[in-house]
């Protein structure tokens, strides 16, 4: 997410949209961008752009200006692959 000035918000803490409800931790922060992760616990709620974003336990707000969704996970999609890396076991007949 890109915000309207410079980013307020700490590492590792929890943000909220006001309109949206989306939840999410912040992975990192550089000038105007904002980096962070949703879970299970979160829920995966898109932000809106011109909403305001509050940082939980502290009155820090953000606008958003501009989301980036190029590095998004689908979680509902794609395969598992479960590969067992250990020694074949020899066994008599």
């Amino acid at each position: 997410m890109v915000l309207v000035n410079d980013s307020p918000f700490e590492k590792g803490k929890e943000i909220v949209g006001a309109q949206s409800g989306a939840r999410a931790y912040v992975d990192d922060n550089v000038g105007t961008e904002v980096f962070y992760h949703q879970n299970l616990s979160t829920g995966f709620e898109l932000f809106q752009i011109g909403e305001a974003v509050t940082q939980v336990g502290v009155v820090l707000t953000g606008e958003i200006s501009d989301l980036n969704l190029k590095n998004v996970i689908d979680r509902s999609y794609g395969e598992v692959l479960y590969i067992e890396n250990r020694a074949r076991i020899r066994r008599d007949e």
